[in-house]
């Protein structure tokens, strides 16, 4: 059986997940700063959601990323359809 292939949402929970490592910082702490809950958080790191520009900012605030974490954003607005992206936000 072939391995599964990760999903460009779940690559960019990754990239998350390490430049929370690299600041120091847990998921709890995380939603503190941002004033999200931890199970917000969580489903970013597994790649069930994806936050939205503006919260990504806030992110590379709190995390000091310098917009490498928005940079990558491109690569799960290529692989999610559009009408998917507009239905999370109303979804939200």
């Amino acid at each position: 059986m072939a391995p599964k292939r990760e999903r460009a949402q779940e690559i960019w929970g990754n990239e998350l997940r390490h430049a929370m490592e690299a600041a120091g910082v847990n998921g709890r702490e995380l939603s503190k700063a941002l004033n999200v809950e931890p199970t917000t958080v969580s489903n970013w790191l597994s790649g069930r959601r994806t936050p939205d520009v503006g919260m990504i900012e806030k992110i590379e605030g709190a995390l000091g990323t310098n917009g490498y974490l928005l940079r990558s954003l491109k690569w799960v607005n290529r692989e999610v359809s559009p009408e998917w992206v507009e239905w999370l936000k109303v979804e939200e």
